[in-house]
């Protein structure tokens, strides 16, 4: 005899108890109104109706008629289902018999509670799809199974001191986490001061030369730079890119806000909080560098198969084989993101490069601060600068172990790299100017940046990455307020 007989068998016996009043006759009818259609298989687990319907006839009670369900949820292996019980119109009796013929079933595979109405929880003792739950029952008892899915508050970070990070929560990162954090299959190229590889906060996530024997001295991958492990030091023509620029440590702080490790119990998180830092070094300890040196940090990124290049620093000065340089990058599907600069000016009159480069691999970034206005030094342009981001007071790592607060379109870039990085991680199927499209048509838009930035908006993290994850819908615009957060003094920073 099979299960579905045998169930049902069962609970018209209990209805008898239950129904004394209709006697043995109820009983009898139901054996042989089953026995009549067979009980065969196809009738146990179809979602199709069934041959042999049973109606409510004159208020009896009787078995309830299959109906077709929908597909079932996600074949994801779980211990915990949700199931709901197929209606009743209010039926207290039927309710009763549809939950009690399920725990029959399951007495001896799971527990049964009641979440509320016809919600209840099964809880297994071993992982199965809702597929497999739905071979153990009757497609009559219900309209569907769904794993019980685990769920975690959005802001899933314990860095000790990510609430000094107010971009966090003005760009939406927290739930953009809960879709990218990053992959360590990314890298970043930060061409800047050099980077403190040995803090706590960034070694997790510096790259690593894969071809290159560490401190063997020995060319390994025959690029002409000895053991370039971290990266290189164009300045000093060394293998050691560390920032030494005491004043600020301003590569230090840009990686952080890229990349420092996230969620691992101490101090900030980057917006990437998986990710590569490659360390590029062609400013010097004084903040300033030769474009001849830019270009070869540049190179040495291309070769290296990056996908984003930061870049926090520019002058006034056009260069064809920066710009050329930029090409090659363009020409390797890197995107290239570009301080507008601190001058406070209109980038569409006042040229700054590498910002004002026409390349379409470019993204130009202006600062804003916690309250959504551009930042006093903050340059723009409603044809050449692309987006804004938060550059105001950003919190972010400092040359040994420590953090500090700086301002600037420097501290702006970082944060659109970051973001960056998440994306390509979440689809590194996507085109460089497929990326960059999605980020700057889903800014948020900010009324005062209209007619002064590209995209009329400051960057919205969430938005960006639910516009390329398959099946997910961005949210409408708009800005969510947040608290201002009141730092100790700062130090500018181009």
């Amino acid at each position: 005899m099979n299960h579905t007989f045998l169930y049902v068998l069962r609970s018209a016996f209990r209805v008898i108890g239950e129904q004394k009043k209709q006697g043995l006759f109820f009983g009898l009818f139901a054996f042989l109104f089953l026995a009549a259609c067979g009980g065969s298989e196809e009738t146990k687990n179809t979602n199709a109706a069934v041959t042999c319907p049973v109606d409510e006839v004159d208020g009896e009670i009787s078995l309830p008629v299959a109906h077709a369900h929908g597909a079932l949820q996600k074949e994801i292996p779980s211990t915990r289902f949700i199931i709901k019980l197929a209606k009743t119109d209010g039926d207290i009796q039927i309710a009763s018999l549809r939950k009690n013929r399920v725990a029959d079933i399951l007495q001896n595979e799971a527990s049964i509670e009641e979440i509320n109405n016809n919600f209840y929880k099964l809880e297994f003792k071993k992982e199965l799809r809702s597929s497999d739950v739905a071979e153990l029952l009757d497609s009559r008892d219900y309209e569907y199974i769904e794993p019980d899915f685990k769920v975690h508050t959005a802001l899933s970070t314990n860095d000790t001191l990510v609430a000094n990070q107010w971009a966090h929560k003005k760009i939406n990162s927290a739930a953009a986490w809960d879709i990218s954090r990053g992959s360590g299959s990314i890298t970043v190229a930060v061409i800047d001061t050099g980077i403190d590889y040995n803090h706590p906060d960034l070694a997790g996530n510096m790259w690593k030369n894969p071809n290159e024997i560490s401190n063997n001295g020995i060319d390994d991958d025959g690029n002409g730079l000895v053991d370039d492990v971290y990266g290189w030091n164009f300045v000093s023509n060394n293998n050691k890119p560390l920032a030494d620029d005491a004043s600020t440590y301003h590569g230090t702080h840009v990686a952080g806000t890229i990349g420092a490790v996230g969620n691992n119990g101490i101090g900030v998180s980057g917006h990437a909080q998986v990710v590569k830092l490659m360390a590029l070094k062609f400013l010097g300890s004084g903040g300033s560098g030769y474009t001849s040196d830019a270009i070869k940090a540049v190179n040495y990124a291309v070769s290296k198969h990056v996908k984003v290049i930061s870049n926090s620093w520019g002058s006034s000065s056009y260069s064809q084989s920066l710009s050329d340089a930029i090409d090659g990058a363009r020409a390797a599907g890197i995107l290239f993101v570009a301080a507008a600069g601190n001058s406070g000016s209109n980038n569409d009159t006042k040229n700054f490069y590498p910002a004002n480069y026409p390349q379409d691999n470019i993204i130009s970034v202006a600062s804003s601060t916690s309250s959504d206005a551009l930042s006093s030094f903050s340059s723009y342009g409603a044809n050449t600068v692309d987006i804004a981001a938060p550059g105001s007071s950003i919190y972010s790592t400092k040359n040994g172990s420590s953090y500090q607060y700086l301002s600037g379109t420097s501290m702006a870039t970082p944060l659109v790299s970051g973001v960056l990085a998440t994306m390509f991680a979440l689809r590194p199927d996507l085109s460089y100017s497929q990326i960059k499209s999605a980020l700057l048509q889903n800014v948020d838009i900010i009324n005062s940046m209209k007619g002064k930035i590209v995209s009329n908006g400051r960057i919205n993290a969430y938005r960006a990455l639910a516009a390329i994850n398959n099946g997910a819908t961005p949210p409408p615009g708009g800005v969510v307020p947040s608290p201002v957060i009141t730092p100790p003094a700062c130090v500018p920073a181009s």
